[in-house]
């Protein structure tokens, strides 16, 4: 057995979260990065054996779909906490979400809030 880290790079979504009421109405645009610690065991031969990516990319899909987030930190907990629960060979997931536009008083490229989740 051995532990690889699978990494989803800047799956980018839109969405209406935040907390003003702009952003609800006219949304916002995100960046999710995952890093996931995943105990596989030798030799690998199918799907079964790791982590579908594709089913990942969905779960983040549907959970920024969720209504009424107001925080970021709410959608890291959420993905954090739902990749933990459905593939049971993560071990530890690192979740980044980077939020492109933030409303804020001065300019800045983005916004990121970040967590770790651990079986």
């Amino acid at each position: 057995m051995a532990l690889y880290t699978i990494k989803i790079i800047d799956i980018q979504i839109d969405a209406p979260i935040g907390c003003y009421d702009e952003e609800k109405q006219i949304g916002n645009s995100f960046r999710v990065s995952l890093e996931m610690g995943v105990q596989i065991m030798q030799p690998i031969s199918g799907l079964n054996q790791t982590v579908d990516y594709a089913s990942v990319c969905k779960l983040v899909k549907e959970i920024f779909s969720t209504k009424n987030i107001q925080l970021i930190e709410t959608i890291v907990s959420l993905i954090g906490e739902q990749i933990i629960c459905r593939y049971q060979l993560v071990e530890k997931v690192n979740v980044e979400v980077f939020k492109i536009n933030p409303l804020l008083t001065l300019p800045c490229h983005g916004v990121a809030v970040s967590g770790t989740f651990l079986r």
